[in-house]
């Protein structure tokens, strides 16, 4: 069964505009958040464990992309509404991108 992922951020204090977070900790992942223009941009999930994930993506963004290593896709798909089951491997980067909506 998917484990819930945490929800993602959705906005930056304004005196933040553009940065990165990395090294979050997330249930058994490590989580690298970038964003630009006060909105997140992405999220690189490192699995410690295999295991499948559900991830909501931020409001407002467009069709989100995974990519796993050497940037081939990643095993994902959209469940429910606009929550997407992600199935990292332990010990791989999968790296997600939210483009804003068109």
């Amino acid at each position: 069964m998917p484990r819930p992922f945490p929800a993602l951020p959705t906005a930056w204090p304004t005196a933040w505009p553009d940065g990165r977070a990395t090294g979050l900790r997330a249930r058994d992942s490590s989580v690298d958040l970038p964003w630009a223009d006060s909105r997140l941009t992405g999220a690189s999930i490192h699995a410690t464990r295999a295991r499948r994930l559900t991830v909501p993506p931020p409001p407002g963004t467009g069709e989100p992309t995974v990519t796993g290593p050497a940037g081939r896709p990643a095993s994902v798909r959209t469940t429910t509404g606009d929550t997407m089951l992600v199935e990292p491997v332990a010990g791989v980067t999968c790296q997600l991108a939210f483009p804003p909506r068109r």
